[in-house]
């Protein structure tokens, strides 16, 4: 069964999805510039998610509708397990809304012009004034009563566990006291991974939980907002996606100025890249980690003693040394 649906999603379903893809672009565009961006910048977009999972044939189950109002803006949160997260939220979320996005994405052939024309939101942190801008517009949108769906790990995952979250969707609910509504997604990494080439036959399910409303304003209803949406989508994954595990690692440079890294353990590799370099680590003796979501307690770095997270229980020996400094874990 493997084998064939490797043939079916190589002869009939990419070809049909590229073609789906270039014509859903086409009728975003040209109906966003005729006008009524709030229809065309939504529905082209929901029906070529519902036919893409259709398409490639993944049974899609959704659970908690009945959580959300329809006459009131949210910021959505959810786990970021894959690719078709996208299609998943997309065609069957049930709710017009806008995507915040990385700004790389607006690169995209077709797709990149027809999600500006649509009106979503391209992060830029190229520098304080550029993140100060994206804030502000959507806020804006946020204002005009459209909802906002967010992946607040800002990447996908290597392991199927959930990263760290960013601030970012919940300073936004802080300041306009939105509640923030969590969402877990299941199956995605199953079925399209980040590695991943082809896909894998596997039932998707988005899981849309109880509203969570903000209790004040400021840092601590942000970190209020934040946790409790961790809880939340982790609490509707399967077991074997629960958890999160991460590591400090310094970046030495040659005037022996210590950069922290961001780092994650995928099988028995720890996994991390800078500017200066991207490469794999292989982990000498590891244990289980102890699951938080709270980011690992940052200790002085030392050429004596291997680094560890306060988060995660490991023995290594391992020193990285690259042309450009050292890598010390």
């Amino acid at each position: 069964m493997r084998f064939l649906y490797i043939i079916y999603q190589i002869c009939i379903g990419l070809p049909i999805f590229l073609v789906l893809t270039i014509l859903t672009a086409l009728t975003t565009m040209l109906g966003c510039w005729l006008g009524n961006g709030h229809f065309w910048g939504y529905y082209p977009g929901k029906i070529w998610s519902q036919l893409t999972c259709f398409l490639f044939l993944l049974p899609v189950k959704v659970e908690g509708h009945k959580n959300i109002d329809h006459k009131t803006s949210y910021v959505f949160v959810a786990n970021h397990q894959g690719a078709f997260d996208i299609f998943l939220i997309y065609g069957f979320l049930g709710r017009n809304f806008k995507w915040m996005m990385k700004k790389s994405l607006r690169s995209i052939p077709f797709v990149g012009k027809a999600c500006e024309s649509a009106g979503f939101i391209f992060v830029d942190k190229s520098s304080p004034r550029k993140v100060y801008e994206t804030i502000k517009r959507a806020e804006k949108i946020l204002q005009g009563g459209t909802s906002l769906v967010v992946f607040p790990e800002g990447r996908r995952t290597f392991t199927g566990r959930m990263n760290e979250f960013k601030k970012g969707a919940f300073l936004l609910a802080d300041q306009l006291q939105l509640p923030v509504v969590p969402m877990s997604i299941s199956g995605s990494f199953d079925i399209l991974p980040r590695t991943g080439k082809l896909l894998s036959w596997h039932p998707l399910k988005l899981t849309i939980h109880q509203p969570i409303y903000p209790q004040g304003k400021g840092q601590e209803n942000q970190t209020m907002l934040m946790e409790e949406s961790y809880q939340a989508i982790e609490k509707g994954l399967p077991e074997k996606y629960k958890g999160f595990n991460s590591l400090g690692i310094y970046y030495i440079d040659s005037k022996a100025k210590a950069e922290k890294l961001e780092s994650k353990i995928e099988n028995d590799c720890i996994i991390f890249e800078t500017d200066h370099f991207s490469t794999y680590a292989l982990v000498a003796e590891k244990q289980e980690a102890t699951n938080t979501p709270s980011q690992p307690e940052q200790q002085k770095p030392t050429t004596d003693n291997p680094k560890t997270g306060d988060n995660s229980s490991l023995m290594m020996s391992v020193l990285v040394f690259v042309v450009s400094g050292t890598t010390l874990i």
